[in-house]
């Protein structure tokens, strides 16, 4: 898969439906289908959405690493369970976002899709206006990353 980047402002429709632009679409299309996951398991107030692909692949790490007597791991992968849903592209290039995840985020009908290189990120257009960067706290995270050989 090819990383997912760019910047894209919205409006979803009444149905709550997002049209993925074709050009997140092309690198974002799992090759046996067009299955992504939609997920609050975060602790911002955006949507993730991932190829159904890419979610398997972190969930089975999750899985691999949990201990199956630890309660607390236990708890953790039934959370993430309930907060993540497989949904598919339909032949327009839309998807239906769960009412009950978009009204979880604050999530209105104007919205912002941010290509986050291994997902796409579902953001209310006001909520992420306000949590962006500063350019600062940019040159930071990058002198940070230039410590890392990257």
């Amino acid at each position: 898969m090819k990383s997912l980047i760019g910047k894209y402002e919205f409006t979803l429709d009444n149905k709550g439906r997002l049209n993925i632009p074709a050009k997140l679409r092309k690198d974002f299309s799992e090759p046996d289908g067009n299955d992504v996951v939609v997920t609050s398991f975060n602790c911002e107030k955006h949507l993730n959405i991932y190829p159904a692909d890419i979610y398997d692949v972190k969930l089975n790490k999750i899985r691999a690493e949990a201990k199956l007597k630890n309660k607390n791991h236990q708890r953790l992968m039934a959370y993430i369970g309930s907060v993540s849903t497989r949904l598919t592209i339909d032949s327009q290039g839309r998807v239906v976002i769960p009412v009950d995840k978009l009204e979880e985020m604050e999530i209105g009908n104007d919205v912002v899709l941010i290509g986050a290189i291994d997902r796409i990120e579902l953001w209310n257009r006001e909520q992420y206006t306000a949590s962006q960067m500063s350019k600062e706290e940019v040159e930071q995270m990058m002198n940070d990353l230039d410590d890392m050989d990257i």
